[in-house]
């Protein structure tokens, strides 16, 4: 086993965990705000379209 190679291996993916759930909270930030502007049944619709916090994310899954 090539221990530097593992290693390096790990530290990639942490990155790209790490990087998702920067992007991840912008997204939350972002639907917060949006839904606070939400007065009907439209509005709703509109938001969870507009909101799809897991598009693109390789490694959270957040709901199933």
């Amino acid at each position: 086993m090539d221990i530097e190679k593992v290693k390096q291996e790990y530290f990639n993916t942490l990155s790209e965990l790490q990087n998702e759930m920067l992007l991840l909270q912008s997204r939350i930030k972002k639907a917060k705000n949006q839904l606070l502007i939400a007065k009907t049944e439209e509005d709703i619709k509109q938001f969870r379209k507009a909101n799809d916090l897991e598009e693109g994310l390789k490694h959270i899954s957040l709901f199933d």
